[in-house]
């Protein structure tokens, strides 16, 4: 296992990035409560918050979709391909969160992209399977 861990660096890498963002925006929450004065687990009426929460949220959900068809993928494509595409889906996510945070409307120019890649993964997973 651990062989193999040394022989993909970059796809590891954008995997370790992306477990940091999700941290970040745990942190992110975090800062929010002690701004707006929400201890938890009340959300409360602030939109900053609520915000700041769905972000953290939504990334958890996806990431427990992502990570396995991810693993799938650089197990049969290889460390290149897959860092290419774990640091789109960082990217995505990114964007995602940035334009959360601007307007909620303008979080699909990250949502789309990061179930885009998904579909991506899964089709390509499936063609390596079969």
């Amino acid at each position: 296992m651990l062989q193999f861990l040394i022989s993909i660096p970059l796809s590891l890498t954008s995997l370790i990035l992306n477990i940091l963002l999700i941290l970040i925006f745990s942190l992110w929450v975090g800062r929010c409560r002690k701004k707006y004065h929400s201890p938890p687990p009340e959300i409360g009426d602030n939109i900053k918050l609520q915000i700041a929460n769905r972000i953290h949220y939504n990334s958890l959900e996806l990431f427990i979709l992502y990570f396995p068809i991810f693993a799938i993928f650089v197990a049969f494509y290889g460390d290149f391909y897959g860092a290419i595409v774990g640091f789109l889906f960082l990217i995505a996510r990114i964007i995602f969160a940035l334009g959360y945070w601007k307007d909620p409307p303008y979080r699909s120019l990250g949502a789309i992209p990061s179930f885009i890649i998904i579909i991506i993964l899964i089709v390509f997973d499936l063609i390596a399977i079969i």
